[in-house]
């Protein structure tokens, strides 16, 4: 099947928000009238036999959160000239891609130097609630259904980049997943990684690198992610600021109703005459009760003695 989105762009240029074509056995090129769809947020065409350079002109998408090229047969460089504002998820892997990582790139990547801050809410934008995309994470593929602003990933894994791994890539404060796997990199492996406190997962396996990897944080790790001690300090100072509202409360209302009582009985006579003679009354009540029970008890005892005689 030849891939043809020219008349898809021409046709819903201002309404289309994610395109999903993935594991379809598409052959062709990514026609460049997808730029005319600037409401684009998402873009999934892995898993197909696409040929071409990659589709540099995607940059130019204000809205692209989501860019799956995966699993096909785009080759060269990654020439970007500006770069993807708001894109969390890039998954270029299991190409034929060559020369350096793209420094210029990282340096810029906005969406993933700050994620919360460069993604703004709309109340109308039901695209990231409502999303069907695998991705692999930690070397497992998995189901992603929602997309969350702190959700982060660049997989560039199973291509023929080559170079050093850029000082750059450690600006990304808010990756979370990196694979440079199964690549030609060389040199040293830059300290600055160790400096993207919410990376969760990097492989760097399979190339020519030297030096130490960077310790890295959460699940299946045993090291905490500094997002993750921060929740839990939240969850903590939340459950002790509920725990002193419940003490306040009870406490203004203890001394609320005791004042109110106390006042009652000294400056209310009918009050005072009126509890006083409840009082009475449920005393009498209870030494009637306890006379009965003695009574009660008396006869039982009466009856067993008579019982015994008798035997």
């Amino acid at each position: 099947m030849t891939i043809n989105l020219l008349a898809l762009s021409h046709q819903h240029s201002h309404s289309l928000q994610s395109i999903n074509l993935n594991g379809n056995k598409l052959k062709g090129t990514v026609p460049p009238t997808l730029v005319n769809c600037q409401p684009l947020q998402g873009i999934d065409i892995g898993n197909n036999e696409i040929r071409g350079a990659f589709p540099f002109w995607m940059e130019t998408l204000p809205e692209l959160r989501i860019l799956v090229l995966k699993s096909n047969k785009f080759n060269g460089t990654i020439s970007i000239e500006q770069s993807f504002p708001k894109l969390q998820v890039l998954d270029v892997s299991h190409n034929a891609l060559v020369g350096s990582l793209p420094d210029r790139y990282f340096k810029n990547f906005r969406g993933m130097i700050d994620a919360k801050e460069n993604q703004t809410y709309d109340e109308g934008n039901m695209f990231p609630e409502f999303i069907d995309l695998k991705v692999t994470l930690k070397g497992l593929d998995q189901l992603l259904q929602q997309l969350l602003d702190t959700f982060t990933t660049i997989d560039l894994s199973s291509n023929k980049f080559s170079g050093s791994i850029p000082p750059s890539l450690g600006n990304l404060n808010s990756l979370r997943y990196l694979n440079l796997s199964h690549n030609i990199l060389t040199g040293h492996i830059t300290p600055l990684l160790g400096g993207m406190s919410l990376l969760e997962s990097m492989d760097l396996s399979s190339n020519k690198l030297n030096g130490e990897i960077p310790e890295l944080c959460g699940v299946p790790l045993t090291k905490k992610c500094d997002r993750e001690i921060e929740w839990e300090n939240e969850e903590v100072e939340s459950d002790r600021e509920i725990e002193w509202d419940y003490v306040f409360a009870a406490a203004a209302g203890y001394v609320v109703g005791l004042g109110s009582f106390s006042w009652l009985l000294l400056f209310c006579r009918s009050f005072r005459y009126k509890y006083f003679e409840k009082v009475e009354d449920v005393f009498e009540k209870i030494f009637e009760c306890c006379q009965r029970r003695k009574k009660r008890d008396r006869r039982r005892r009466v009856a067993r003695n008579q019982v015994r005689r008798q035997c």
